[in-house]
């Protein structure tokens, strides 16, 4: 394993641990699941920023049945709806 694909792992790690969906250290990405948590956190930052992700995933969201993003990535269909959520912020439809 390169120093990219090193970087790349620890960047997902701290991405998830900000974002509440494992703690610190113990991200392993082995299934689709968790590559698309990790991909829409990773999504989530660079729409709301590192400095508030983590509090929005844990926030419950009006516009996602008052339900936590956080969540709501325990499923396929939740996390799509997380997916045009961060879409609709991020075209200023929010």
């Amino acid at each position: 394993m390169g120093q990219q694909d090193r970087d790349k792992k620890q960047k997902e790690r701290s991405l998830a641990t900000a974002a509440g969906i494992v703690e610190h250290g113990s991200l392993d990405i082995v299934d689709s699941q968790s590559q698309d948590e990790v991909e829409i956190v990773r999504r989530a930052t660079e729409v709301l920023g590192i400095d508030h992700v983590a509090r929005w995933m844990q926030s419950k969201i009006p516009s996602l049945g008052n339900q936590t993003p956080y969540v709501l990535l325990q499923t396929r269909d939740g996390r799509e709806q997380v997916e045009r959520v961060l879409l609709k912020i991020e075209h200023g439809v929010y």
